[in-house]
């Protein structure tokens, strides 16, 4: 098996050499170390928020490998060693945006080499689940693109490359990207047009680990993800210039926000799933909301791009979420 090494051993000799460099180096570790404390618990904020906040960020280093040839990369978890599934990474990608960017132009430069060797299937252009299984069996390698066809990760995959470059924080010109970019959109696209659901993304897994559908045509979140992911696209699309795929995406977002609205809508939310042949012909459908479904909104916001929905709309979302869903311990998943 090829050693894969290790980053540290690119920047010292060797175990002394490591040891003599933090002891010269120590005034400066305790005095970033204490203007860290400071920032954490020197606020109003609640102590369990405090703690969160200050330890949370010792994850980055606790799950993670940094190679000797400079790659990058993350376990799901410390329960799960699948390596770098973006639906999950993404969530927690803000504190690499702000002090290492560097890190997360590595995994995402993974996730366009390993789409794009495939560019020339048609039906190809979504992003891999992850790049390692370990999750319930042993780790398969590295960067290996294994997984589910999910339902949120080209989508992901769309808004970590408008985030790169609306944040100038990317190292690739959006020209360069963009093909990647575009093939997880048409993958997206295609994925609407070929079901007995039009205009909805079906029969594709997702973040919250339904392991089947379990004859679930649908699901909400899915949905509003799929458009968050599209809108990152065309904001990409105008960037280049390409104006016939912008007129693509218009279309196809427009006609998931109508099949949104025609079978998951209920006048108070949008169905945790939909399984049936129409809004009136639907015996198993949710009847629920779940927490969590314009999720993909709270990035087009502070992305800056338009709105996944109506704002009429999502409020009255969150409204019935925040009344069915309330518990001591938060919002409860679904009822």
């Amino acid at each position: 098996q090829d050693s894969i090494g290790n980053w540290y051993a690119q920047l010292f000799d060797d175990a002394l050499h490591a040891a003599e460099t933090t002891a010269v180096e120590l005034p400066t570790i305790h005095e970033e170390l204490s203007s860290w404390q400071d920032l954490m618990f020197g606020n109003t904020l609640p102590d369990w928020l405090k703690d969160f906040l200050a330890n949370s960020v010792s994850y980055i280093h606790k799950t993670s490998l940094w190679f000797g040839d400079g790659r990058w990369r993350h376990h799901e978890s410390f329960s799960c060693t699948d390596l770098e599934p973006n639906h999950v990474q993404f969530f927690g990608s803000l504190p690499y945006a702000f002090w290492l960017p560097e890190l997360q132009q590595s995994t995402h430069a993974m996730r366009q080499e390993f789409q794009m060797r495939n560019a020339s299937d048609p039906n190809d252009g979504s992003i891999a689940e992850s790049y390692s299984g370990g999750c319930a069996f042993a780790s398969t390698g590295v960067d290996l693109p294994i997984g589910r066809e999910m339902g949120d990760v080209s989508s992901t995959f769309l808004l970590e490359t408008w985030k790169q470059h609306h944040w100038g924080i990317a190292n690739q010109s959006v020209q360069d990207v963009w093909p990647s970019a575009k093939a997880a959109a048409r993958w997206m696209i295609r994925r609407t047009n070929q079901t007995d659901v039009p205009g909805l993304p079906t029969d594709l897994t997702w973040t919250i680990d339904c392991w089947t559908n379990e004859g679930r045509q649908a699901y909400g979140y899915k949905a509003v993800y799929h458009i968050s992911g599209l809108l990152a696209a065309k904001a990409l699309a105008q960037v280049v210039g390409d104006t016939g795929f912008i007129d693509e995406l218009d279309s196809n977002i427009a006609t998931v926000r109508a099949a949104i609205k025609r079978y998951l809508w209920t006048g108070k939310h949008i169905r945790a799933w939909y399984t049936g042949t129409g809004p009136d012909a639907c015996p198993n459908c949710s009847s629920s909301p779940i927490h969590g479904t314009l999720y993909s909104q709270a990035w087009n916001s502070l992305l800056g791009l338009p709105d996944v929905l109506p704002r009429a709309m999502m409020r009255t979302e969150q409204a019935t979420e925040y009344s069915e869903l309330s518990h001591p311990f938060g919002l409860a998943f679904g009822n």
